[in-house]
């Protein structure tokens, strides 16, 4: 079912491809999705108080249909980061999950930019790390592995593999204008030999620290940050400093090489990090641009400024 959906992105964006000089066709962005590994917690797998849980839900009409089918994976996207893209003037792509390189390098040779979306925490294995503070957007199931935990899995580690392959695959090998978003930002920085802070509350030392991860207010100003001049961002609002939402628990630490810092909030935390050669654009924020769209038009300017990035 998943590779479904890839083939059919493959077949448009061969006839895209085919008829682009025939016709002003809009650009073709890639956005990746969250890997969840059910529906619903597979609550069977934990102690006592998660099979109470499960019994009350069976006993219910939605749980029962929604653990008819809680052995399949599936792919998930979030309707904001297609609108986002498709009120920009681009054609949005759905990437889904595969490790298979070859599958990767195809579909990046027939996309105009890539957008690196929002989700879960990034396992610490990948820049070195034992697991220590990572709980999840949603907090933790303790009694649940990530396998079994569905949306409340802290990690989930096939993403990760798939998305660290697809970065570095865009980075190395194509010119592809690149977006991160939030967790696509931490995996822009992680890729070029950067960390994150697994738990902001716990690992970062700032008596001022925000409060940063605001979920209920994902579509309203949380705080501002403060924009370097010099930079693809300031060109791309126009100003030293804007609000901006924020729904993350986790945030960059050290910086990946050849990268560098055009943003942050009054607290110190990165909000916005851009590759040093500017002549491409590649360039990862914090905050959710596109769950901002829907009550304030000027944070469609990230897109704006991606989609005309797709058309060079």
């Amino acid at each position: 079912m998943e590779f479904g959906v890839f083939g059919i992105g493959i077949v448009f964006a061969i006839l895209y491809k085919k008829t682009k000089g025939e016709c002003n066709m809009k650009p073709l962005i890639g956005v990746t999705s969250n890997y969840v590994y059910s529906y619903m917690p597979k609550l069977n797998e934990g102690g006592e108080e998660e099979l109470i849980q499960m019994k009350a839900l069976q006993d219910t009409y939605v749980g029962s249909c929604l653990y008819g089918f809680n052995d399949i994976p599936f792919n998930m996207s979030l309707s904001t980061d297609i609108q986002a893209i498709e009120k920009a003037g681009g054609i949005p792509i759905i990437i889904p999950q595969t490790e298979d390189e070859t599958v990767l390098r195809a579909l990046l040779n027939r996309l105009d930019g890539i957008v690196f979306a929002g989700g879960s925490d990034i396992d610490p294995i990948f820049y070195d790390e034992e697991l220590k503070h990572n709980k999840g957007l949603f907090g933790t199931l303790h009694n649940l592995k990530a396998e079994d935990a569905s949306v409340f899995a802290k990690t989930v580690i096939e993403r990760d593999n798939m998305e660290f392959i697809l970065m570095k695959m865009a980075i190395e090998e194509t010119k592809l204008p690149i977006l991160g978003i939030c967790r696509g930002a931490q995996v822009m920085n992680v890729a070029f030999g950067g960390s994150i802070y697994q738990d902001l509350e716990k690992c970062y030392d700032n008596e001022k620290l925000l409060g940063h991860a605001d979920i209920e207010k994902w579509a309203q100003y949380v705080h501002e940050i403060e924009i370097d001049k010099d930079s693809l961002i300031h060109g791309i609002f126009g100003e030293n400093r804007i609000e901006v939402n924020s729904i993350h628990h986790q945030a960059i630490n050290k910086l990946g090489s050849g990268l560098k810092v055009t943003a942050k909030a009054p607290d110190g935390i990165v909000e916005a990090i851009e590759i040093e050669n500017d002549s491409r654009f590649v360039l990862g924020v914090q905050w959710h641009p596109e769950m901002l769209m829907t009550s304030d038009e000027n944070h469609k300017k990230v897109f704006d400024a991606l989609i005309k990035a797709s058309k060079k």
